[in-house]
């Protein structure tokens, strides 16, 4: 199912909110044991999705 968004303002809204949601789930992943080369990918994944928060976070700002 895809919605597209009504502006450039809502998808990177829509952004934002993918990125804090991307976020919390690496988190949660953290906190079960799992192999380091596991954690190490779960890592990698949170910090990228981390800059991508920044910049979504950024173009609403830009865009608001």
């Amino acid at each position: 199912h895809v919605v597209i968004p009504a502006s450039l303002l809502e998808a990177a809204e829509t952004g934002v909110q993918a990125e804090i949601n991307n976020i919390a789930m690496y988190e949660k992943f953290l906190t079960y044991s799992l192999p380091q080369d596991v954690a190490d990918v779960f890592d990698a994944l949170m910090t990228s999705s981390e800059s991508h928060l920044s910049a979504f976070e950024n173009q609403v700002e830009k865009l608001s």
